[in-house]
Protein backbone atom coordinates (compact mmCIF):
# COMPACT_ATOMS: atom_id res chain seq x y z
CA UNK A 1 0.00 0.00 0.00
CA UNK A 2 2.82 2.58 0.79
CA UNK A 3 4.49 1.72 -2.51
CA UNK A 4 1.68 2.16 -4.31
CA UNK A 5 0.91 5.75 -2.55
CA UNK A 6 4.52 6.83 -2.95
CA UNK A 7 4.20 6.06 -7.10
CA UNK A 8 0.71 8.26 -6.75
CA UNK A 9 3.27 11.18 -5.06
CA UNK A 10 6.26 10.82 -7.54
CA UNK A 11 3.62 10.81 -10.45
CA UNK A 12 1.54 13.70 -9.21
CA UNK A 13 4.54 15.78 -8.78
CA UNK A 14 5.49 15.29 -12.17
CA UNK A 15 2.48 16.19 -14.11
CA UNK A 16 2.55 18.86 -11.97
CA UNK A 17 6.36 20.12 -12.97
CA UNK A 18 5.48 18.82 -16.76
CA UNK A 19 2.36 21.41 -16.35
CA UNK A 20 4.84 24.31 -15.12
CA UNK A 21 7.14 23.41 -17.74
CA UNK A 22 4.75 23.86 -20.46
CA UNK A 23 3.46 27.01 -18.67
CA UNK A 24 7.24 28.77 -18.70
CA UNK A 25 7.60 27.83 -22.38
CA UNK A 26 4.48 29.91 -23.82
CA UNK A 27 5.37 32.60 -21.50
CA UNK A 28 8.84 32.84 -23.33
CA UNK A 29 7.81 32.13 -26.56
CA UNK A 30 5.13 35.37 -25.78
CA UNK A 31 7.79 37.10 -24.70
CA UNK A 32 10.51 36.30 -27.16
CA UNK A 33 7.75 37.28 -29.64
CA UNK A 34 7.09 40.30 -27.77
CA UNK A 35 10.42 41.87 -28.11
CA UNK A 36 10.73 40.64 -31.96
CA UNK A 37 7.71 42.43 -32.45
CA UNK A 38 8.39 45.85 -30.77
CA UNK A 39 11.89 45.64 -32.06
CA UNK A 40 10.28 45.43 -36.08
CA UNK A 41 7.57 48.20 -35.87
CA UNK A 42 6.90 50.11 -38.88
CA UNK A 43 8.65 53.61 -37.15
CA UNK A 44 11.73 51.21 -35.40
CA UNK A 45 15.52 51.88 -36.95
CA UNK A 46 17.01 48.04 -38.64
CA UNK A 47 13.44 46.67 -38.46
CA UNK A 48 12.31 43.98 -41.42
CA UNK A 49 10.00 42.24 -42.45
CA UNK A 50 11.83 38.92 -41.06
CA UNK A 51 12.01 39.94 -37.71
CA UNK A 52 8.38 40.79 -37.78
CA UNK A 53 7.38 37.33 -39.06
CA UNK A 54 9.51 35.27 -36.79
CA UNK A 55 7.52 37.42 -33.45
CA UNK A 56 4.50 36.59 -35.05
CA UNK A 57 4.97 33.12 -34.94
CA UNK A 58 6.25 32.77 -31.41
CA UNK A 59 3.57 34.83 -29.93
CA UNK A 60 0.91 32.51 -32.30
CA UNK A 61 2.98 29.63 -30.84
CA UNK A 62 2.47 30.91 -27.27
CA UNK A 63 -1.03 31.14 -28.09
CA UNK A 64 -0.94 27.56 -29.42
CA UNK A 65 0.48 25.83 -26.52
CA UNK A 66 -1.61 28.00 -23.97
CA UNK A 67 -0.37 31.12 -23.15
CA UNK A 68 -3.09 32.61 -20.82
CA UNK A 69 -3.69 36.18 -21.78
CA UNK A 70 -4.90 36.25 -24.94
CA UNK A 71 -6.01 39.46 -25.28
CA UNK A 72 -2.72 40.61 -24.87
CA UNK A 73 -1.36 38.42 -27.31
CA UNK A 74 -3.89 39.28 -30.04
CA UNK A 75 -3.30 42.83 -29.58
CA UNK A 76 0.48 42.42 -30.83
CA UNK A 77 -0.80 40.59 -32.84
CA UNK A 78 -2.85 43.02 -34.78
CA UNK A 79 -0.43 45.34 -34.43
CA UNK A 80 1.94 43.50 -36.36
CA UNK A 81 0.01 41.84 -38.63
CA UNK A 82 -0.90 46.15 -39.19
CA UNK A 83 2.58 46.54 -40.33
CA UNK A 84 3.04 43.67 -42.62
CA UNK A 85 -0.13 44.29 -44.43
CA UNK A 86 0.49 47.90 -45.08
CA UNK A 87 4.36 48.37 -44.86
CA UNK A 88 5.95 44.79 -45.70
CA UNK A 89 3.59 44.15 -48.69
CA UNK A 90 2.49 45.20 -51.92
CA UNK A 91 -1.18 46.22 -52.33
CA UNK A 92 -3.10 43.36 -54.36
CA UNK A 93 -0.02 40.40 -53.94
CA UNK A 94 -0.79 37.46 -52.63
CA UNK A 95 1.45 38.17 -49.32
CA UNK A 96 -1.21 41.03 -49.33
CA UNK A 97 -3.80 38.94 -48.95
CA UNK A 98 -2.61 36.33 -46.96
CA UNK A 99 -1.43 39.65 -43.91
CA UNK A 100 -4.72 40.81 -44.47
CA UNK A 101 -6.60 38.03 -43.50
CA UNK A 102 -4.46 36.92 -40.67
CA UNK A 103 -5.55 40.52 -39.26
CA UNK A 104 -9.22 40.01 -39.88
CA UNK A 105 -8.75 36.82 -37.98
CA UNK A 106 -6.98 38.54 -35.10
CA UNK A 107 -9.72 41.71 -35.18
CA UNK A 108 -12.42 39.32 -34.80
CA UNK A 109 -11.04 37.48 -32.02
CA UNK A 110 -10.42 40.80 -29.86
CA UNK A 111 -13.77 41.99 -30.78
CA UNK A 112 -14.80 38.26 -28.58
CA UNK A 113 -12.15 39.06 -26.01
CA UNK A 114 -13.28 42.65 -26.03
CA UNK A 115 -17.12 43.54 -26.59
CA UNK A 116 -16.93 46.29 -24.48
CA UNK A 117 -14.29 48.11 -27.03
CA UNK A 118 -16.78 46.20 -29.80
CA UNK A 119 -17.84 50.16 -31.42
CA UNK A 120 -14.06 51.06 -32.32
CA UNK A 121 -13.08 47.43 -33.87
CA UNK A 122 -16.29 46.84 -35.33
CA UNK A 123 -14.96 50.33 -37.55
CA UNK A 124 -11.77 49.10 -37.38
CA UNK A 125 -12.74 46.11 -38.82
CA UNK A 126 -15.15 46.74 -41.27
CA UNK A 127 -12.52 49.66 -42.81
CA UNK A 128 -9.66 46.49 -42.98
CA UNK A 129 -12.85 44.47 -45.04
CA UNK A 130 -13.37 47.33 -47.22
CA UNK A 131 -9.49 48.61 -47.97
CA UNK A 132 -7.27 45.70 -47.80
Amino acid sequence: MRYYLFVLAILSMSGFTAIIVYSQENEYYFVRGKKLIESNCADCSGASKQGLNEGVALVNKAIDTGYKDTLSAYKLLADAYNTLTIVYSETGSSEHKRYSDARRFVYHRLLKLEPKKRTGLVRVCNDVNHHG
